[in-house]
């Protein structure tokens, strides 16, 4: 799940014209799999692969570690996909709770997860 959610990311900001771009992830092995060495045989090879021809692009892409109590927006994105039926969703207006979250990540405001 994580490395979709990292490959659509992805293809939005390129798509949207960003061109400096800062993914953080709390997952390191995910982080692990698309920077370390090329596993063909890994499950998700194809999904790597992809990931790594976007990071091969003429931007500047920075992928971070992160500690998930210092990603509240993820947090908040990763509940409402879970309760939503359908695909990959983009909002274009983030909703008010997301708002505070983007604020305090912003911020490097970190909260413990309930």
């Amino acid at each position: 799940m994580e490395l979709l959610a990292i490959f659509h990311g992805l293809n939005l900001a390129w798509d949207h014209g960003f061109r400096q771009v800062e993914c953080r992830s709390d997952c390191l092995e995910v982080l692990k799999l698309v920077q370390g060495e090329q596993n063909f045989f890994h499950a998700y090879a194809t999904t790597i692969a992809s990931i790594r021809d976007l990071l091969s692009r003429d931007w500047s892409v920075v992928l971070r570690h992160t500690l998930r109590e210092g990603n509240q927006c993820a947090d908040i994105l990763a509940k409402k996909g879970s309760a939503m039926n359908s695909g990959l969703t983009v909002f274009d207006v983030p909703s008010p709770d997301l708002m505070l979250a983007l604020l305090a990540d912003y911020l490097g405001i970190m909260f413990p997860r309930l």
